[in-house]
């Protein structure tokens, strides 16, 4: 009964470490980037060959005026510039800034495409810039995976319950065993 109640209990404790890291590390990269959702996955090939199919970036909000020529940008484009419905963030770099008395504007364009956009995207259609790019990882978190990653951490853990329990049962035999002898 003690050895079942030792794995539990560790187990217990590896669980509520996790969740108190998971909401320490959500709450400080919110806090960052003043998002609510500041994670997202690159879903086109516009923006190749800095950025890929799959890569999962991470968003700041900024100031517009802080914006330069050459930052990656996540915007929305307004309805009535859509040549066809866009109702999905944008990840375009800047190729020019438009201020006037109005505000600031944006022209923006896919590194892997040829022609600049043909909207001009306000800073209030601006969700904020890219501050970093990590490889693949968006494909690990896309909605057709989450089965396959349930799955792989489903039998991480009961690996890790099942090792945890034999070096448990293996400690408490060569105790009995000493204890003999």
């Amino acid at each position: 009964m003690g050895l079942k109640f030792k794995g539990w209990r560790r187990l217990i404790l590896l669980l509520v470490f996790t969740l108190a890291m998971y909401a320490v590390i959500n709450v400080g990269i919110r806090a960052y980037t003043q998002l609510d959702t500041p994670f997202m996955v690159v879903s086109s090939r516009s923006m190749e060959p800095t950025l890929h199919v799959g890569d999962l970036i991470v968003v700041k909000k900024v100031d517009p005026e802080t914006l330069k020529v050459g930052d990656i940008i996540v915007f929305y484009v307004p309805e009535n510039q859509q040549q066809e419905p866009i109702d999905f963030p944008i990840v375009h770099r800047i190729v020019a800034i438009i201020k006037n008395s109005s505000g600031i504007y944006f022209k923006t364009k896919g590194d892997n495409n040829v022609v600049v956009d043909y909207w001009t995207i306000p800073e209030d259609y601006v969700v904020g810039k890219v501050v970093f790019a990590i490889p693949k990882l968006g494909m690990l978190l896309s909605e057709e995976n989450k089965p396959i990653v349930i799955a792989v951490l489903s039998i991480l853990l009961v690996i890790s319950i099942a090792y945890d329990v034999y070096i448990q049962s293996r400690r408490s035999s060569e105790d009995e065993h000493d204890e003999q002898t």
